[in-house]
């Protein structure tokens, strides 16, 4: 069965290998030719006193002729720059190009039919001809023709040098030039033909024709237009994408975005091409556990995580990371596609919700215990009352019991469900659990394995409470002392509380917490105790 989507696979592939090997030479003419012709143009300014005048000016002259050639060569590289004129125009640059030294005429013709039916492959094929024709010909003269032939455009370049030789052309594919083979394949999978002959202009030289049919040039030329368009929004895309990411194939980098290069404070010079092992955030020794982390990615459908990466300027930084495998169905490859969300802001954020969670607690508690010393005015059973909102409402607590201390022992005089009011307890039965080795945050917590005494109960109990897998969860069994003093530090009593907000066993800042609140209900049971006396 015929793939619906092979063409456009064929079309793209094409697209791109032409698009990153002008790149990739026009990069090489700029950082490297130019920039040598540069210095030495630099260097013949220096001397310039010091030698022959018109010998120094010729040399000048000629460095600066070559200068102008290699820019000329980096924008006729440069397809941007030709789309934005007519094909005439860009193919007169291109013979510009070709002609940089000015031993070969080249006349251009173009029919204004052929104007945009495909003007970069049109461009391509003459340019590769034309180079041909410069480098083996030994031509002094050239003739470009582009023209529509019916429903055929007819691209044919003729020259008048030392005419076929059908062997060398053999020898140069056999030896690794492609450039003729590389033209027929394109004229072939465009259902059309290259043609090479003798002569050409006049009784010698060569004839290069390439025949194409208007339609499937067309076509072609429109995909490439979508595939463009396509290559710039996407790369604009992931541009601007804030997250990180890079893309992995064959165990190497071959691509990063901008977020990616500002995190590591790396250029992508820096990271293109580089082994996956030794990508940043890996630490040196972690080469096995790296690839086996893009291996599982290669399996599995999506794999996150969060960590701490290392940065250049030794900052460590919290990024939660996504790898996602990507088929490639025209090179019939896999790659993975990292990216990286710096959590940095993420944490800070929530780190300043807690803090605000925490200061609102705090004005929260301090306003609650304002009320609770203005209920003193209206008795102890409305400082109860206050104490319990500030217990179970405020603070999440379920359950709570007060135990006065008398003469002969304790008494509970406040069980909000009337489980435990009125019973008793001789001093030693509570005071057991008042050891030091239990006192945290000014309270006594006795944990259910340490209870010295498992058999009292003298606090309600949820039966329904089972404590979870957590080794720091509430144990039925866990019991919470906290004090109620005199002004003097005489131990009024013990407020016994349980069920602790969110099922675990309570911080020493929780701890704490109760201990001022008991600080601030024994004051108000006085004040309310004197006021009925």
């Amino acid at each position: 069965m015929t793939d619906p989507h092979a063409a456009t696979r064929v079309a793209a592939e094409r697209y791109d290998a032409r698009r990153d090997e002008r790149a990739r030479i026009a990069a090489a003419i700029h950082d490297d030719a130019l920039q040598r012709v540069l210095a030495l143009r630099q260097d013949v300014e220096e001397v310039g006193g010091t030698l022959d005048a018109p010998a120094v000016a010729a040399l000048h002259d000629a460095v600066r002729g070559i200068e102008t050639a290699l820019r000329h060569a980096t924008a006729a590289l440069d397809d941007g720059a030709l789309d934005e004129v007519t094909l005439a125009e860009a193919l007169t640059r291109v013979a510009a190009d070709v002609n940089v030294r000015g031993r070969l005429a080249i006349d251009v013709s173009v029919d204004p039919a052929a104007t945009g039916l495909h003007d970069i492959a049109i461009r391509d094929w003459v340019r590769e001809l034309l180079r041909n024709v410069a480098k083996h010909a030994s031509a002094s003269r050239c003739a470009v023709a582009v023209t529509v032939r019916g429903d055929e455009v007819e691209v044919v370049v003729l020259d008048d040098g030392a005419g076929l030789d059908r062997a060398a052309v053999a020898r140069a594919e056999r030896d690794g030039h492609v450039g003729v083979a590389r033209l027929r394949r394109a004229a072939e999978g465009l259902g059309g033909t290259l043609t090479l002959s003798s002569p050409g202009l006049g009784t010698h030289g060569t004839s290069a024709v390439v025949r194409v049919p208007c339609r499937g040039l067309q076509t072609e030329g429109e995909l490439e237009r979508l595939l463009s368009q396509e290559r710039r929004w996407a790369g604009a895309l992931l541009a601007a994408l804030q997250d990180a990411l890079i893309v992995i194939r064959d165990d190497v980098v071959v691509h990063v975005n901008d977020a990616f290069c500002a995190l590591f404070g790396r250029s992508r010079a820096q990271l293109l091409q580089l082994d996956v092992v030794r990508m940043p955030w890996w630490p040196a020794a972690a080469a096995q556990e790296a690839r086996a982390l893009l291996e599982r990615a290669a399996r599995e459908p999506g794999l996150s995580a969060e960590f701490v990466i290392p940065r250049r300027d030794g900052r460590r930084t919290p990024v939660h990371v996504r790898l996602q495998r990507i088929d490639d169905p025209v090179a019939g490859t896999a790659g993975v596609v990292i990216t990286i969300r710096d959590l940095t802001e993420q944490y800070a954020a929530a780190e300043r919700e807690r803090a605000e969670h925490e200061l609102r607690s705090t004005i929260e508690t301090a306003r609650r215990l304002t009320g609770l010393q203005r209920a003193a005015a209206n008795g102890t059973a409305a400082v109860l009352e206050v104490i319990g909102a500030i217990l179970h409402q405020h603070l999440g607590w379920q359950n709570a019991v007060l135990n006065l201390r008398g003469d002969d022992g304790y008494e509970v005089v406040w069980d909000p469900r009337g489980v435990l009011t009125g019973a008793r307890y001789a001093p030693a039965e509570l005071e057991v659990f008042l050891d030091a080795r239990f006192l945290r945050g000014g309270c006594w917590h006795v944990p259910e394995e340490l209870s010295p005494n498992p058999s009292l109960e003298p606090t309600y109990t949820d039966p329904q409470l089972v404590p979870g897998t957590d080794p720091d969860a509430e144990r039925p069994g866990d019991l919470l002392f906290v004090p109620l003093r005199t002004p003097e530090g005489t131990l009024l009593g013990l407020l016994s509380v349980d069920g602790a907000p969110g099922g675990r066993r309570p911080s020493d800042t929780m701890l704490e917490v109760l201990a001022t609140i008991a600080d601030h209900a024994a004051t108000a049971l006085l004040r309310a105790a004197d006021r009925a006396v």
